[in-house]
């Protein structure tokens, strides 16, 4: 017998346990195997057992709910601050990125996201005194492996170090211009 739309679980009809009846087996075995198979069917409510197929939500629902690991989630610092996104080196990124995906980069210290081809920065741009967002700014000092993506150009304004054993790669029909 399932459960009412409350949840709510009763015997079959016509049910002959009451006081001093003899239990007998050809009522009192079909109604235990439907007891059986509705307690195998239960989640209990103390989680001491884990759901064995989609959770399916009643009304509107057209999709099984599924749980998300929560690796998969943003942590957000309360109700109205700020999402905590991933944060970590350029060498740690994410073997086989998907378009759409940010992440903050520890060694380059600043946001990027992946656009399906290519890590470029998130944000940034042109700065300065109120509206006046006129200036751009860049690092003077090259400290890690650069490669200029093919078939984009690259600017900076120099004078521009680069650390011994770093290398800036300009691939063919692509130019790093330093004014």
């Amino acid at each position: 017998m399932p459960r009412n739309s409350s949840g709510i679980y009763t015997l079959p009809p016509g049910n002959p346990v009451v006081d001093n009846t003899l239990i007998e087996t050809s009522w009192a075995n079909p109604t235990m195997n439907d007891i059986a198979t509705a307690l195998t069917g239960s989640l209990p409510r103390d989680g001491s057992a884990a759901m064995t197929g989609p959770l399916i939500l009643a009304g509107q629902a057209t999709q099984p709910l599924q749980a998300v690991p929560l690796e998969q989630t943003t942590t957000k610092t309360s109700g109205t601050g700020s999402s905590i996104l991933p944060a970590s080196t350029t060498g740690n990124r994410d073997l086989v990125p998907q378009a759409g995906f940010l992440r903050f980069n520890t060694t380059i210290v600043q946001f990027e996201g992946y656009n399906g081809t290519d890590w470029s920065q998130v944000g940034g741009g042109a700065t300065g005194g109120g509206v006046d967002q006129v200036f751009y700014n860049n690092s003077q000092h090259v400290t890690v492996d650069y490669t200029i993506p093919t078939g984009k150009n690259s600017m900076s304004a120099g004078p521009i170090i680069v650390d011994d054993g770093i290398t800036v790669t300009v691939p063919n029909g692509s130019v790093w211009s330093i004014v």
